[in-house]
C-alpha cells in the first residue's frame, strides 16, 4: 500500500523527471490560457468602468425619447387633386366676402380683391401636353390653402393618439417611472447682445420663427443661434455647477451652455483658452471653462415682429433723411422714427405731424390687417442669461483610444442650451420674463410646421427607465417590423399602428449594452476555441506521459501497490502540473490586464470624463476589476481537463498485465 506522503513523493519525483516536456506544456498551455484570462479580466473591467461612467451621469437612469408619428393626409394633401382644388376656390371666395366686408366696416377704400394671392396657379411641374383643366394646382402661398391646410391640422391633431398623455402610458407599461416634456424656445428668435451692446444698424434680424432645431450663431454657438430648451433638472443636474460667490444672488435666467459654444461666444471676454488637444489637457481645460464661466451673465434680446416691423421702419425713414436732407424743398416724412439708443431698447417716435384723420385712416387698416392677421402689439424685452454650468461637446483630436471611447460613450442633448426648469422657477418674477417664455409659436405658421412639425415645438418626449432592459422593451415595442422591405413611407408608423417614432436620448447606452452583450458570445467563442487547443496540448502530454509510465506502473503493480495506489499518484501529479498551468496562466492574464491599467487607465479615464462630462465624484476608468465567474470558471476548467486527459491511458495502464507490460518494456 502507498500512503498519501508517498504518492505525494512519487509525484514530485515524476515532474522533476520530465522537467523540458513539463516546460513545453505549461508555457505553450499556459500562453493560451493567460490570454483568455487577460481577455475576459479586461472585457468585465472595460464594461463596468462605462456602467459606471453612465450611472454617474444619468443617476443610474436609461432616458428614451419619443415623438409622433402622424398621418399627413388631411394636413397636407395633394395640391393637383380636383378635390382640392375645388376646396380652395371656395375657401378663397369665402375669403375675399370677408375681406370686402371688413374693407366696408373700416372704411378701406382702396381695397382691390386682384392684389389677394390668388388660389389656382399653373402647375409648373405638370404635363405640359395635358389639357388646359388639368394642368392647374392649388396655390400653397395663398391663404385659401393656408386655411385649408390649418383645418386639416386641426383635424388630424384631434384623431391623433400621439399625445403626451399616450406616451407617458405606454412607457409606463414598459416600466417607465418619469416622463418630461422639453420645451424648446427657438420660436423667440432671441438676440445675442455681444457685451451687451446691440448693433441694429445690420438689416438682419432674427424672426418670430427663430431657427431651425439645431440651428448654430454665425460664430458656430446656441447662445448666438438663439437655440435654447427648458429642460427639466432631473435631466441635467450631473451638468449643473456647484454655487459660488457670483451666482449667491441669482442675476438671470439660469442656462447650462455647450462649452465649445461658451467659449466661441464668450471666450475673449472670459479670457478662456480654447480646447487642447490631448486628453488630459481637456480635462483641466473643461474644468477651468467651467468655473471661470459659472455665474456669468449675458443678455439677449427679444423684438417680436411688430417691433422688427417698426425697426426696419425707422431704418428706411433714417435712410431717406440722409439721402434727401441736404436737398433744397426737401420735407422729412410727417412720421418720423428712431432707433433704439439703448440695448434692446423700443423704437421711438421723434416726431408725427400726421392730422387726426390720417392716424385714424392708418389705425383702421392695422384693424383691417388684424383681422385677418392678427399681429401683436410692438414688444421689445431684454433677458439676461446666467451660466450655472457646461454641456459637454464631442471632442476633437486625441489618439485611437479617445476617439474610440468617445465613439461608443458620451452625452449628446441635442438642445443647445438647456435652461433647468426648476432653477428657473426659483427666480424672482422680474428675473423669469414668464411674459416671454411662455410665447408660443403660430400653431399654423409655414416656417414653424417646417422647423419643428404640425405638432409644433413641444412634440418631443422623454421617459426615465431604471434598467437598460425596460428602455429596451419600450422601444422595441414602438418599432414596427418591416419584413426586411425597410422603410415604407409617409404613412409607416401609421400603418402598423405604432404612434411614436423612439430612440435613445442623453447617452448611447443601447450601443454600449449591445456591444457588452453582443461580443460576449465572440469573445466566448474565441476563448473557447483558444481553451480547445490548449486543452489539446494538455490532453496530448498528459496522455502521452501516462501512456509512457505503463512500466512504472508494472513495476508499482509488481512490489504490491493497489490500483487505487497508482491512481493517487497520477491524480496528485496531474493536479500538480495543472495548477502549475493555472497558476501562470493567472499571473500572466493579470500582467497584460494590469500592464493595460497602467498604460492606458489614465487617458481613458480622460475620455471617458470628456464623453460623459463627469469631473467630479470617484468614476474612473479601470480595465482591471474584480475576477467575474467565467475567469474563475476558466482556471478551475484546467484542473478538470487535466484529470480527465489522464483518465483513459490511466485506465487502460492499471488494468493492464504488469508481467506483460515488464516483459515488453
Amino acid at each position: 500500500m502507498i500512503g498519501l506522503r508517498d504518492s505525494v513523493t512519487l509525484a514530485r519525483t515524476k515532474v522533476r523527471s520530465k522537467r523540458i516536456r513539463l516546460l513545453i506544456t505549461t508555457i505553450v498551455s499556459g500562453l493560451l490560457f493567460g490570454l483568455i484570462s487577460g481577455g475576459i479580466l479586461l472585457f468585465d473591467g472595460t464594461a463596468a468602468s462605462v456602467s459606471r461612467f453612465a450611472d454617474q451621469n444619468l443617476d443610474g437612469r436609461y432616458l428614451v425619447q419619443g415623438t409622433p408619428m402622424l398621418d399627413g393626409t388631411e394636413a397636407f394633401p395633394d395640391p393637383t387633386d380636383p378635390k382640392v382644388i375645388d376646396d380652395v376656390v371656395a375657401l378663397h371666395a369665402a375669403y375675399i366676402a370677408e375681406r370686402k366686408a371688413a374693407a366696408e366696416k373700416y372704411g378701406i377704400t382702396g381695397y382691390d380683391e386682384k392684389t389677394e394671392i390668388q388660389p389656382v396657379v399653373d402647375n409648373a411641374y405638370g404635363d405640359p401636353n395635358a389639357p388646359a383643366d388639368q394642368s392647374r394646382m392649388a396655390n400653397p402661398e395663398s391663404v385659401a390653402w393656408k386655411r385649408r391646410e390649418a383645418a386639416g391640422i386641426a383635424k388630424m391633431r384631434e384623431k391623433s393618439q400621439s399625445t403626451p398623455e399616450r406616451f407617458a402610458a405606454d412607457s409606463r407599461a414598459s416600466g417607465a417611472t418619469d416622463t418630461y416634456q422639453p420645451r424648446t424656445l427657438q420660436h423667440l428668435g432671441l438676440a445675442y447682445l455681444k457685451d451687451g451692446r446691440e448693433d441694429l444698424t445690420r438689416t438682419e434680424q432674427p424672426s418670430d420663427a427663430g431657427p431651425p432645431m439645431g440651428a448654430e450663431g454665425p460664430d458656430g454657438s446656441s447662445i448666438s443661434g438663439s437655440n435654447y430648451t427648458i429642460m427639466d433638472d432631473a435631466l441635467v443636474k450631473a451638468f449643473i455647477a456647484e454655487p459660488n460667490d457670483a451666482r449667491a444672488t441669482p442675476k438671470g435666467i439660469p442656462v447650462l451652455v455647450p462649452i465649445d459654444d461658451l467659449v466661441s461666444t464668450m471666450g475673449k471676454q472670459l479670457g478662456l483658452a480654447k480646447r487642447p488637444r490631448d486628453g488630459a489637457g481637456q480635462v483641466s481645460w473643461y474644468r477651468s471653462v467651467r468655473d471661470s464661466a459659472n455665474g456669468v451673465t449675458f443678455t439677449s434680446c427679444y423684438r417680436n415682429s411688430a417691433e422688427q416691423q417698426r425697426i426696419e421702419q425707422a431704418r428706411q425713414v433714417d435712410a431717406e433723411i440722409k439721402a434727401n436732407q441736404d436737398k433744397p424743398g426737401y420735407e422729412k416724412p410727417e412720421l418720423v422714427l428712431e432707433l433704439p439708443t439703448s440695448p434692446c431698447g423700443p423704437v421711438s417716435v421723434v416726431s408725427d405731424t400726421r392730422s387726426e384723420s390720417e392716424k385714424q385712416k392708418e389705425a383702421n387698416q392695422r384693424a383691417f390687417d388684424n383681422q385677418f392677421t392678427p399681429q401683436d402689439a410692438p414688444k421689445a424685452e431684454l433677458l439676461t442669461f446666467q451660466v450655472v454650468g457646461v454641456l459637454p461637446t464631442p471632442q476633437s483630436g486625441g489618439g485611437r483610444l479617445e476617439s474610440v471611447v468617445s465613439g461608443i460613450v458620451g452625452t449628446t442633448y441635442g438642445y443647445g442650451a438647456l435652461i433647468p426648469s426648476g432653477l428657473l422657477a426659483e427666480l424672482p418674477a422680474t428675473l423669469r420674463h414668464d411674459d416671454v417664455l411662455a410665447l408660443e409659436p403660430a400653431a399654423n405658421d409655414p416656417t414653424t410646421m417646417m422647423y419643428f412639425g404640425p405638432m409644433g415645438p413641444e412634440a418631443a418626449y422623454i421617459s426615465s427607465f431604471p434598467t437598460v432592459d425596460g428602455a429596451k422593451a419600450f422601444i422595441a415595442s414602438m418599432t414596427c417590423d418591416t419584413g426586411g422591405g425597410g422603410f415604407l413611407g409617409n404613412d409607416y408608423y401609421m400603418e402598423c399602428g405604432k404612434p411614436f417614432s423612439v430612440g435613445t436620448f442623453g447617452t448611447s447606452y443601447l450601443v454600449v449594452d449591445d456591444i457588452a452583450r453582443g461580443a460576449r458570445p465572440y469573445l466566448l467563442g474565441l476563448l473557447g476555441a483558444l481553451f480547445g487547443v490548449a486543452t489539446i496540448i494538455i490532453w496530448a502530454m498528459m496522455g502521452r506521459v501516462i501512456a509512457d509510465s505503463r512500466r512504472e506502473t508494472a513495476v508499482f503493480r509488481a512490489i504490491g501497490a493497489r490500483r487505487s495506489d497508482i491512481t493517487s499518484v497520477y491524480l496528485i501529479y496531474s493536479l500538480w502540473v495543472a495548477l502549475r498551468i493555472a497558476v501562470f496562466a493567472a499571473l500572466l492574464g493579470g500582467a497584460i490586464a494590469l500592464v493595460i491599467e497602467l498604460l492606458y487607465s489614465g487617458r481613458a479615464t480622460n475620455a471617458a470624463q470628456l464623453a460623459y462630462g463627469v469631473f467630479d465624484g470617484d468614476a474612473t476608468f479601470h480595465f482591471v476589476t474584480v475576477p467575474s465567474l467565467l475567469w474563475w470558471s476558466i482556471l478551475g476548467g484546467i484542473l478538470v481537463m487535466a484529470l480527465v486527459a489522464i483518465t483513459p491511458p490511466l485506465l487502460r495502464n492499471i488494468r493492464r498485465n504488469p508481467i506483460r507490460d515488464m516483459r515488453d518494456e
